[in-house]
């Protein structure tokens, strides 16, 4: 292989893919562009991104693209493009690296190392020549190359401190109150959400919330309704189709980054199913809906779902999403469109660029009463002011901008299927299934699942991604925990309905479960310990999601009661806001879970969030430690 060209027109990442025409000699990451560095002495240059990533597009079509710019990176540098969502354990080290020596991180995630992989700079987006004071990237890669001369005899190899742990002085609460009082401490009251902008949805906090045992403090309970009232009616959301973007620059939550994951859809599913089974809001269950549809829509490929869609459409950030007001005029009627601006804030001047991103009234703004009706319908809602029938008008006026809206060019799909981020929708399909949500919801798991496992579990080894009928050979700990976690789910749904039918499903995750193994060390766990690359401990940031330690604690935990194994030991609860994810685990392992065994299945929604129904011949309860021959009529939901 010839390293002075841009070898990236052989990559199976759509990310690598699009870099392919730059003048750039990017490589891929490989054992034989690391040895190439070493052997011509070239520092290492690690742009880690992608294929989504509006600043990754701005810094590809400016710097990357600039002739003078790839010439000098070609002389001095060996240019290496890594896709994070192929290599996390290479973005992750990168991303602690940053972290560490700026104060934050983000994409692209540009870092300099040398050939023997010791990082020494690293920096996000730069633009190509200097401007609002901010320096041109030549300017900046002559300041990285006289730094590497001047100091390379002291820079020191790849090491990992406590940066990915809890420090050691930190005591987290000891207890689910402590852990929940917390959480409840850091809502924003005025806006929904945690405190602070950008505006992320806090999906790992929200699972566990939606997990703890009834009742609820009415603080949390607040902060719970506001912070999903808020992801749904505002700017989040994407209103037409179903679905939600990644995150909400402003603290408001009204403008996104227009990107839409997998992993968003996933997590969004999963909590507002458990959301609608404990609340009983209609309009948890609409927007639910509207996940399941997104999913569906726009994100399936076969069986299983492609990773993400674009944040710009021709390089144009929401270009695909935005409304002048001119276009909603020739679209609606004068009447449909008086009804429209009752429900959306729409204007001539716009919220974006002088266009509109569709963004509903603040929520609460014509409300006429708090709680919920009996029949479930959200008297505390936008909703509430509207009659049936102008609801239903409503949807079809959505209908009809969604039918234009497809018409225009829509953003790029990165079609990669990532395996943990498939099993964890497949998760949050099952669990829609469960509470009436998607009636086929369990049903699509076990497709999902079947898939995975065939497609993606090979030799025993499971493979992070595949696109195109071509597999990524790389193992980490986030696919075995989040598909052993999915086959926990579905051998409880087979137990409960068909006790005799179990074999194959409890073969399936007794094969996971010794692929987690490979991951274990002095007690703890590591995320990935691939040939090129070191070996990188366990993450325990649970977001976006659960990290590959939470999910493989909680997969070994709930395997352990159905297979009938020996519990796992409790486990110390984590850090409130950081390891969410892994506290959703320890609840398990603290007996925080109502334990069913019964002969029979009962219906998912009689039951609390926090349950797991076990086969036996006989009926037995256990909670907190106690068990009892009865099931106490407390535990039942009432209807």
């Amino acid at each position: 292989m010839s390293f002075s060209q841009n070898n990236l027109d052989q990559a199976i990442s759509p990310y690598l893919y699009q870099h392919r025409d730059n003048p750039v000699w990017w490589q891929e990451w490989s054992n034989e562009a690391l040895e190439y560095a070493r052997e011509t002495d070239r520092i290492l240059f690690v742009s880690v991104g992608y294929a989504t990533c509006h600043w990754c597009h701005v810094m590809a079509a400016e710097a990357f693209s600039d002739p003078d710019v790839a010439a000098y990176i070609n002389k001095w540098f060996m240019p290496i493009k890594v896709d994070r969502e192929q290599r996390p354990d290479i973005d992750q080290v990168m991303m602690q690296f940053l972290v560490a020596t700026t104060g934050q991180g983000g994409w692209p995630l540009n870092a300099f190392l040398s050939p023997s992989l010791e990082p020494f700079f690293a920096m996000t987006y730069a633009p190509t020549h200097a401007r609002a004071g901010m320096p041109g990237f030549v300017e900046i890669l002559q300041k990285v190359r006289s730094f590497y001369d001047q100091n390379r005899a002291s820079l020191r190899p790849l090491s990992f401190q406590d940066t990915l742990q809890r420090a050691a002085d930190e005591t987290a609460p000891a207890d689910l109150t402590g852990l929940s009082d917390e959480i409840a401490a850091r809502f924003d009251h005025t806006h929904g959400g945690l405190a602070g902008d950008p505006k992320f949805p806090p999906h790992s906090s929200l699972l566990f919330l939606m997990y703890q045992p009834e009742p609820l403090s009415e603080p949390l309970r607040s902060g719970i309704e506001h912070t999903f009232d808020a992801m749904l009616e505002r700017g989040l959301h994407d209103h037409l189709q179903g679905g939600f973007y990644r995150y909400c620059v402003d603290r408001n939550w009204t403008i996104p980054h227009f990107e839409k994951m997998l992993y968003d859809q996933a997590m969004m599913l999963w909590n507002l199913s458990l959301a609608y089974h404990r609340f009983g809001r209609r309009r948890y269950r609409e927007a639910a809906v509207g996940v399941v549809r997104c999913l569906e829509d726009s994100f399936r490929s076969g069986t299983l779902f492609v990773s993400a869609h674009d944040a710009d459409t021709d390089h144009e950030e929401g270009e695909t999403y935005l409304w002048s007001y001119g276009e909603l005029e020739e679209a609606l009627s004068a009447s449909e469109l008086e009804l429209f601006e009752r429900r959306y804030a729409v204007s001539k001047a716009g919220n974006f660029e002088g266009r509109n991103h569709l963004v509903r009234h603040e929520p609460g703004s014509a409300d006429t009463g708090g709680g919920d009706d009996a029949d479930g319908s959200d008297a505390g809602s936008d909703a509430s002011s509207f009659r049936e029938s102008e609801l239903r008008k409503l949807a079809e006026i959505e209908e009809r901008l969604l039918k234009r809206r497809r018409g225009r060019e829509q953003p790029a799909v990165d079609r990669k299927r990532v395996t943990s981020w498939n099993a964890l929708a497949a998760i949050a399909l099952l669990h829609a299934g469960r509470y009436g949500i998607a009636d086929d919801g369990v049903s699509r798991a076990s497709e999902i699942f079947a898939a995975l496992m065939s497609e993606h579990y090979q030799a025993d080894i499971l493979a992070h991604s595949s696109i195109g009928g071509r597999l990524q050979r790389q193992e980490f700990l986030e696919d075995y925990g989040a598909l052993a976690l999915l086959a926990s789910f579905l051998l409880e749904e087979r137990q409960a309905e068909a006790p005799g039918r179990t074999a194959e499903q409890t073969q399936d995750l007794e094969a996971l479960l010794g692929g987690m193994q490979r991951f274990k060390r002095n007690g703890g766990w590591i995320d990935a310990e691939n040939e090129d690359f070191v070996a990188v401990p366990a993450d325990t940031f649970d977001h976006p999601t659960p990290t590959g330690r939470a999910l493989a604690l909680w997969a070994e935990t709930r395997a352990a009661l159905l297979l009938s194994r020996t519990p796992v030991l409790p486990q110390a609860y984590g850090s409130a806001l950081y390891e969410d994810g892994y506290n959703c685990a320890v609840m398990v392992t603290h007996g925080e879970f109502h334990q069913l065994e019964t002969p029979e299945h009962l219906p998912w929604d009689r039951l609390p969030n926090n349950t797991i129904q076990l086969a036996s011949d006989q009926l037995r309860y256990c909670y907190r430690g106690a068990c009892r021959s009865e099931v106490p009529q407390f535990v039942f939901k009432k209807l």
